[in-house]
């Protein structure tokens, strides 16, 4: 609880934390999230990664009152992350040449 008030005060140790707390179940959520499709495309730990840039980017839209409501918020934002990912591909898929995926595995 703490953590989340300092992070929504903007303390960077507390996000910092507070990531590092949840990855582990971000990635496990993130996994649960994707279908097969998802999976021959995507790492679910480049979806935890896009998921955080995103929390980042915008910031907590309302301060979390609990690990619970910490944890939904990050489970929406990663639900979120996963379907415009499937979206993206999709489009491509239909001759949306001009949608270009986000994230996803580097090729080397």
């Amino acid at each position: 609880m703490q953590r989340l008030d300092a992070w929504f005060r903007g303390d960077r140790a507390a996000l910092s934390a507070l990531v590092e707390e949840h990855v582990e179940w971000m990635r496990r959520r993130a996994g649960r999230e994707m279908v097969a499709e998802d999976r021959r495309a995507l790492e679910s730990i480049d979806v935890v990664q896009e998921a955080l840039a995103r929390l980042l980017r915008r910031g907590p839209a309302y301060a979390p009152r609990s690990r619970a409501e910490f944890r939904a918020l990050l489970g929406q934002v990663l639900r979120a992350t996963v379907l415009d990912e499937r979206d993206r591909r999709r489009a491509v898929k239909r001759g949306g040449d001009k949608v270009t995926p986000q994230i996803g595995r580097a090729h080397v």
